[in-house]
Parts: C-alpha cells; sequence; structure tokens
C-alpha cells in the first residue's frame, strides 16, 4: 500500500468554497484528485469501536444493503458487503482500498484488493486482511447486484435457517406460517402453507418450529426423499399459481383447501383411500384441478408468479418425523444494476463514489 495519502478535511474546506463560486455545469472538468463532492448519503462511524457502515445504493437511488468496514484484532481491515433489501443478490464485487485516492477515470478492473464473483447470486461478501496501518485510507465499493424490474427470472437466496410459527386452524393441512428470522422470507403477513407428507400430522405443541427453507426447484429439495413422485413437482407449482380456492369450479360450486391440498397429495404422493386433516373436498374437484395441471409438464415459473419452498423441519440436520409444509413466494424480474458504497463523489463522468476510513 502506498505511504502517500490526501486528507481529507482541507478538501471539505474546498467543497464550502466551490459552493459558493461554482455552477453546476461547471464541475465535470476537475482531476480526480481534487473532485467536487456531494455530501455523503448514509455514512455512520462509531470511534469507539471503529465500525463504519454506509448504504449500498444500485442505481443511484435505491438501497439494496449496507457496506461495513471495521478493524480487525491482528490490526487488518475488513471490508463487508451485506444484501438488506427483499429481491436483490450481489453477483459481483470490486474493491478498493488505498491512502491514495484513486486516480484517473474510475477503472473498477484496476481495484484492489479487487475482484469477486458470485453464480448464483449471494447475500453477503467479505473482504478481510487487508493490509492498514492506522492512516486514512480511501475506500471506492462497487457491486453488480441483481433485483428490481426487467430482466430475466431468478429465485432468490434463501437463508439457511428460520423460525416458524403455524396457525393450523382448521383444516391442519390448510395453515398460516409465520417466518421470522429467515432473511427475505420474513413477513408481517402469514405464508399460505400446503402439507407434503400424507402420512405425517402437524405437531401443534412445537411453536416455533426451526425450519430449513429450501427451493422445490433446487437438487437439495429431491435428495431428501420428501416426495414419491418427484416427476409432478412442477405441476403442484402450477397449481400454486392458480389461487384455486374459492374459484368456481365446473360443477358451479367452489373449490375449497381441501380439494388443493388432495390434488397436491394425489400427484407427488399418490392416490390414497383416507385423507385427514384436509377439511371438505370433493373428488370431482380435484379430478378438475388435476386435469388442468397435467398439460403444464415441465412448468417453471417466471416473472410475477410464485415458486413453492419447502419448510423443512431442521434442528441441525433434517428431522424426517416431522411434516414439511410449503409454502409459494415470488419469483422476482431480475435485472443488473450498478451499486457503490455511498460517499463523496468521485468526480469523473461516472457517478462512483468513495469514503474514508476511518471517517
Amino acid at each position: 500500500m502506498k505511504k502517500s495519502w490526501i486528507a481529507i478535511l482541507p478538501v471539505f474546506a474546498g467543497f464550502l468554497v466551490l459552493l459558493a463560486s461554482c455552477e453546476k455545469g461547471g464541475m465535470g472538468n476537475n482531476p480526480m484528485n481534487a473532485p467536487v463532492f456531494e455530501l455523503p448519503l448514509s455514512v455512520e462511524y462509531d470511534g469507539t469501536d471503529g465500525i463504519l457502515t454506509t448504504d449500498l445504493m444500485a442505481g443511484k437511488y435505491t438501497k439494496v444493503g449496507v457496506v461495513t468496514v471495521f478493524t480487525e484484532e491482528d490490526g487488518d481491515l475488513t471490508v463487508t458487503y451485506e444484501i438488506t433489501e427483499s429481491g436483490w443478490v450481489i453477483t459481483e464485487t470490486h474493491l478498493y482500498v488505498n491512502e491514495v485516492l484513486y486516480e484517473g477515470p474510475v477503472k473498477i478492473g484496476e481495484f484492489e484488493p479487487g475482484l469477486q464473483e458470485f453464480n448464483p447470486g449471494v447475500m453477503f461478501v467479505e473482504y478481510n486482511n487487508i493490509d492498514f496501518d492506522g492512516s486514512t485510507v480511501y475506500i471506492l465499493a462497487h457491486a453488480v447486484v441483481q433485483g428490481g424490474g426487467g430482466g430475466h427470472p431468478v429465485n432468490p437466496v434463501l437463508p439457511a435457517e428460520a423460525d416458524v410459527t403455524y396457525d393450523l386452524g382448521v383444516p391442519d393441512c390448510y395453515v398460516w406460517a409465520y417466518i421470522s428470522n429467515g432473511g427475505i422470507l420474513d413477513s408481517e403477513d402469514p405464508y399460505e402453507g400446503w402439507c407434503i407428507d400424507l402420512e405425517m400430522g402437524m405437531d401443534g405443541a412445537i411453536d416455533p418450529y426451526h425450519v430449513k427453507p429450501i427451493s422445490s426447484y433446487s437438487p437439495e429439495f429431491f435428495d431428501l426423499d420428501l416426495i414419491e413422485i418427484e416427476d409432478n413437482m412442477d405441476l403442484v407449482n402450477w397449481i400454486l399459481n392458480q389461487d384455486f380456492v374459492g374459484k368456481v369450479a365446473g360443477d358451479g360450486l367452489l373449490f375449497t383447501s381441501g380439494d388443493v391440498q388432495v390434488s397436491i397429495w394425489n400427484l407427488i404422493d399418490g392416490v390414497s383411500s383416507t385423507y385427514s386433516g384436509t377439511g371438505p373436498w370433493t373428488q370431482n374437484h380435484v379430478d378438475e384441478i388435476i386435469a388442468a395441471a397435467i398439460p403444464n409438464d415441465g412448468f417453471s415459473p417466471v416473472c410475477g408468479q410464485v415458486f413453492a419452498i419447502a419448510l423443512v423441519p431442521f434442528d441441525g440436520e433434517v428431522i424426517p418425523s416431522a411434516q414439511v409444509i410449503i409454502i409459494p413466494y415470488p419469483v422476482y424480474c431480475y435485472g443488473e444494476e450498478t451499486a457503490w458504497g455511498a460517499g463523496l463523489d468521485v468526480g469523473d463522468a461516472s457517478w462512483a463514489m468513495y469514503f474514508t476510513y476511518p471517517w
């Protein structure tokens, strides 16, 4: 790391002069080592603990996460990126840490300690063991994120674990699932839930359930051998996108949650002579739902639809004797956005920002 550096405090004084003497249109030709600054967005620095946090901003105006900087016990620096807003992931990061502000038009490929890439996207990135001698350093924290509108459908990165409280009600196999400690799955509103296993019951005494959320399109889901007829799980996903409950069936009556639950069991567990915990259902409604689902073999949800997430009871390993519930979760339309750790404008043609540590 270079030993010469440009102090930030004199530049703040220059910033006050610039505010009084420069028009907005005249700021584009300042050299990188004497940039015109914008005010910091959301940089917070705790001088006691030496922890700095700032917003990770996508497309200038959308907060998608936070960047955190702190000093390790051995004196080195750690810089982390963390997604905090639902529906976003990080696919790429570039980091610049130096006692000298980066000079010239920003070229992220020249950054040190440099590039990290992720496929699929992640929600947390860490750079550690960065040399630091206590002198003020300049940090440019760049990321490529995916989220928001436009682009192609990508399932979100699910949390490793979560807690779920089930409102069993009647029938038991049509539940409301309240999720906490589950990152992007946390919601004040409950999820509609359906039982997977025909032979397993719910235990109302367990509150909350500790679960491992797994996408129904993930190989991990099928490795658990939770269902008998794996090829039909795509049809179950199609059913979840139709909102059958409360709609009018061919006989003029309304589809019930029992109709949907028995249809799900028929497709993934086979036909049974007895069903418990379903509430009212009729065979002709089940037949109608299944007949409508069959032509949709190979169904894959797109932007604006939902896919099934299995909430698998978990205590360090999967609990085989407990019921697994599936819930619908949105498939987002992801498009790429550039993101920067919020701070001061570097002054080139881009909207790149930097901050110093300590602030």
